[in-house]
Formats: C-alpha cells, structure tokens, sequence
C-alpha cells in the first residue's frame, strides 16, 4: 500500500488547474523556448486531479532520457501525459517514429496529440495495463506511472523490455524494487501541483 506521507497536500489539493495561454502557463508545464524544439499549440490544457498527472518537468526529463544511454532504437512512454518525456526524447535524437505513447485520459490524449505538429505520433487511449497485455517489446521506456499504482505500472513494464533493454522510472521515494538501481533522489519541489518525494531509478534487462 502507498504511503500517503509522501504526499505533502492532501484534502487541500487542488480538483483541476486551468494552464492559461501565457508565460506562466508554459512554465508550470515545464515548456521553455529556449530549448523545446517542439513547440505545443497554445489552447489552454485543464488537468484534472483525478487524472494523477504530475508533469514532469523537462530539466528532470532531459536527465531521464540520458540515463537510459543511447537515442537509438523503440522508446515506449507509458503515462504519457501532456507529453514532457516524449519532448525531452525528441530534443534529445530519438526519432518520432520509434515512439509509442500511452495514456488513459481522455484530456490529456487531446492535449498530447495538438502539441506535436508533426502528426507523426499520437497518443494511444487506453489503460496501460491494459495495453501491457498485448504489447510488443522495446528498446526503452521511460514512464513517471501513477503513484498509486506504481508497483503495477513499473512491473508491467519491466515485462516489455527487449534483452538489453532500459526503463527509467520516476517514483516515490517508498518505491522499492531490488531489480533497479537508484540514479537520483528529487527534490519534493519537483511537481507544482503537490509536495512528494520522489526519486529517479533504473532498470536493465538481462
């Protein structure tokens, strides 16, 4: 069972948060000009609380995508979110068409699928759990999975993995699994939503 100490709000969290169509709004997305090379459409994107998005942010993105240790090959993002990992894998060489994503909000798909203007990839609706039974295997996959299902969604993907194959996680802190290793322990300012402790691990499959 999760342990609810690694969540710092509690009943007062927020039900939604409307993300506006300004400088703040890019920022609490995680978005920056600067180094984003594929750029979203700017409607606004509502995030649900029930949806258990924590976007992750591109700096901690952009670290997960060098731990998995190379760009070439089948990348699978699980929770796919508004779609920080998938940005941070394109910025860093991986090819659109190697991607697959998954995610089970509605909202969020729709917010995933306008933000690359390529057209090229589009977020698959459906539970990845579901989506685990039946899947193929890849190269890598980098996944920030449900907090509360975290064991679920992590083990699944384990099972995804080609020989050789990585997966980096971000998890809770209480998160533990003696099949990974850890690479980094985050701040519990990472997410703007909530206050949780969280950490960054790896996994190879041999």
């Amino acid at each position: 069972m999760m342990d609810i100490s690694v969540y710092g709000i509690g009943k007062h969290k927020p039900q939604k948060v409307i993300v506006t169509k300004s400088k703040v709004r890019k920022q609490s997305i995680g978005l920056n000009d600067d180094i984003l090379q594929v750029k979203p459409k700017l409607s606004p994107i509502v995030i649900c609380a029930s949806s258990e998005c924590h976007v992750t942010p591109l700096d901690v993105g952009h670290r997960m995508i060098q731990y998995l240790g190379g760009v070439v090959g089948t990348l699978l993002e699980p929770s796919a979110g508004t779609g920080n990992l998938v940005s941070a894998a394109l910025n860093q060489g991986f090819d659109i068409k190697s991607i697959t994503a998954v995610e089970r909000h509605y909202d969020l798909v729709q917010a995933f699928n306008s933000r690359f203007e390529q057209g090229e990839l589009v977020a698959r609706h459906q539970c990845f759990l579901d989506f685990s039974e039946t899947a193929e295997r890849y190269d890598y996959i980098i996944m920030n999975p449900p907090f509360k299902q975290v064991k679920l969604h992590v083990n699944a993907a384990k099972h995804l993995l080609n020989p050789n194959g990585v997966l980096v996680a971000l998890v809770p802190i209480t998160f533990n699994d003696g099949d990974f290793e850890l690479l980094e322990n985050l701040p519990n300012s990472t997410f703007s939503l909530a206050k949780v402790n969280t950490k960054l691990i790896r996994y190879t499959q041999f």
